[in-house]
């Protein structure tokens, strides 16, 4: 009987899982959920576009930027632009219009503008005229005008990165940038890095930095942590020529030309070189002893420094839609020797004799009236002798044979200009009249 009662009193072991290994599995469950979701959110950042402007979030772009399925990147210019803090029209900064197959952005510092189906943004710093070619044409999509992200590196002064395997996109601002240079090389020991013109500041996209040593002269460095000097800080000044990568420096009062391998283009004999542009060729304009010539890029002689005046003052011409006074439908260049003009071509080649007063027309008339220096339908300038004008073509030729016109102009109705000559007590519409005597239009793309 005891037995069976202390069999009966003994505790039953108890069948099933150990508390210890239920923990474990459910350790293991924990961390596979975790995987999962950790995963599901790499992937979801992976489907989905980062963007970041200046190291913060700027997701506001993910509707603004257009890829191709090639990842080419393509940006509505205006929009960017406002992003940005560009002010934004469209039409033509030169001729203001509502026409959207053109556009321009404007800065404190520029003014850039494009035009459909064209491979040049045209650039306006402090009055000069800069055309940037760009690899792909300014296309329309969804009614906008869009550029390629390589363009818009050169158009909003910007570095561009898109990283597909990340799915991300990084943008860095030219103002970002040199605050960071900036620091690095005052932290070496120069005094600042120069700022004064915004090519010096793009500088900094090609690789190199213009620094100011404690001596108070400038140099060139390369931008990278491991710096290397290009030019010693050595130089009364230093702009950066960037088409062809050169520094126009100076020295005892004395300019010249310096590649960045250290080879000199030209040799610091000027008085002052100035760098003049067309759509194919860059041009410097060099003044000595008083005198002006023209060098191409690379220091040979265009046009020997003989003459009082090379290129001419366009300010006035701004509704006739002319901002380059220097090299006129990209071919023709005015030269004046003493109180005459002539027109040379970018060859060097005298294309006039030395006959005109002058070029283009200014009449006194009221504020819907406007002087006239090129007529570029029909690619005619108009030059001038004594108070009466002729028009005269690319070649050289004068148009009426003989300066017999008081006036060329144009007025502005509603919006709608209309070009008029006036000669003998006539005013005469100028497009009708060309027409008229079969004077033969050009194309957009020979202007």
């Amino acid at each position: 009987m005891d037995l069976f009662e202390e069999e009966i009193l003994k505790p039953k072991k108890k069948k099933g899982i150990k508390m210890s290994t239920l923990i474990i599995i459910a350790i293991i469950i924990l961390f596979l959920l975790c995987f999962v979701i950790i995963a599901a959110i790499l992937y979801l950042r992976g489907t989905i576009l980062t963007i970041t402007v200046d190291e913060a979030e700027a997701d506001i772009l993910r509707d603004v930027f257009i890829i191709e399925e090639n990842n080419e990147v393509y940006i509505p210019i205006r929009k960017m632009g406002e992003y940005l803090k560009y002010e934004t029209y469209n039409g033509d900064y030169k001729r203001p219009s509502e026409d959207a197959n053109k556009c321009y952005i404007k800065s404190t510092n520029e003014i850039v503008s494009f035009v459909l189906n064209s491979n040049i943004i045209t650039r306006v710093v402090n009055g000069q005229t800069q055309q940037i070619k760009i690899s792909e044409p300014i296309i329309q999509i969804n009614n906008q005008l869009c550029i390629t992200s390589k363009a818009a590196e050169e158009a909003f002064n910007i570095y561009f990165n898109y990283d597909t395997k990340q799915n991300k996109i990084n943008i860095i601002t030219l103002s970002n940038l040199y605050t960071r240079y900036s620091n690095f090389f005052v932290n070496k020991g120069y005094v600042a890095i120069e700022n004064e013109t915004l090519d010096n500041k793009r500088a900094i996209f090609d690789g190199y930095v213009i620094v100011k040593g404690t001596n108070g002269y400038y140099g060139v460095m390369t931008a990278e942590n491991d710096s290397k000097v290009i030019l010693e800080t050595k130089y009364e000044s230093i702009k950066y020529l960037k088409e062809t990568s050169d520094f126009l420096v100076s020295s005892n009062k004395k300019y010249g030309i310096i590649s960045i391998d250290q080879t000199t283009k030209v040799n610091l004999a000027y008085d002052g070189i100035e760098r003049i542009t067309n759509k194919e060729n860059i041009f410097y304009v060099v003044k000595e002893s008083n005198l002006y010539g023209l060098l191409d890029s690379n220091g040979k002689v265009v046009i020997y420094p003989e003459y009082k005046q090379i290129g001419m003052d366009v300010t006035a011409y701004a509704r006739n839609g002319v901002t380059n006074g220097y090299i006129l439908y990209d071919e023709l260049i005015p030269v004046k020797d003493g109180e005459k003009w002539a027109l040379f071509n970018i060859k060097g080649e005298k294309v006039t004799d030395f006959i005109y007063d002058g070029f283009g027309s200014n009449p006194k008339g009221n504020s819907t009236t406007y002087g006239v220096l090129e007529v570029q339908d029909y690619k005619l300038l108009i030059g001038k002798q004594g108070e009466k004008y002729d028009l005269i073509t690319t070649t050289g030729t004068g148009l009426f044979k003989g300066f017999i016109l008081d006036s060329v102009y144009i007025t502005v109705n509603a919006g709608v200009e209309n070009y008029y000559i006036a000669f003998a007590n006539q005013k005469i519409e100028l497009m009708n009249f060309l027409e008229e005597n079969n004077v033969q239009k050009v194309t957009e793309n020979e202007i």
